[in-house]
């Protein structure tokens, strides 16, 4: 009996322990309260959202004036690039733009390509890292549907 009890606290011991770090140190999401609600605002998958602001594409700064403008966001500047809210708000708003695509892949090469000085080996494969990671978001965030 006491190897039995032993052997199930071993085990909840390492999964708990494989949650943690994956959740905490991985795939950490330190926005989930702007996920779900650019995601619901856009109507767009969040574990999707998470993934697409982890793996950072860069768009260039033309793109996302262009982005901004297009948001219909007013006074915008180079500094708003880099807040987390404005991030998150332009991927969601680029998959609702993109998602009557027949599929994620493709839609996610065409939020790829929008910007042709990304063009190269790399971003290549970004959708197929996206989707590897979003499978992780949804395995480790649940909180996020």
């Amino acid at each position: 009996m006491k190897k039995i009890v032993l052997n199930f606290s071993l085990i909840v011991f390492l999964f708990g322990g494989m949650y943690l770090l994956g959740h905490k140190v991985l795939y950490p999401i330190d926005n989930s309260k702007d996920i779900k609600y650019f995601s619901s605002k856009y109507d767009v998958d969040p574990y999707l959202v998470a993934s697409i602001v982890d793996t950072d594409f860069g768009l260039s700064t033309e793109s996302f004036k262009e982005l901004a403008k297009e948001m219909n966001i007013e006074n915008f500047t180079v500094e708003d690039i880099n807040k987390p809210s404005f991030r998150i708000e332009s991927v969601a708003y680029l998959l609702s733009k993109y998602k009557s695509t027949s599929n994620i892949e493709d839609s996610l090469n065409e939020i790829v390509n929008i910007d042709s000085s990304l063009n190269n080996n790399k971003t290549k494969m970004y959708p197929l890292t996206i989707l590897r990671n979003k499978s992780w978001y949804k395995l480790f965030h649940y909180e996020l549907n």
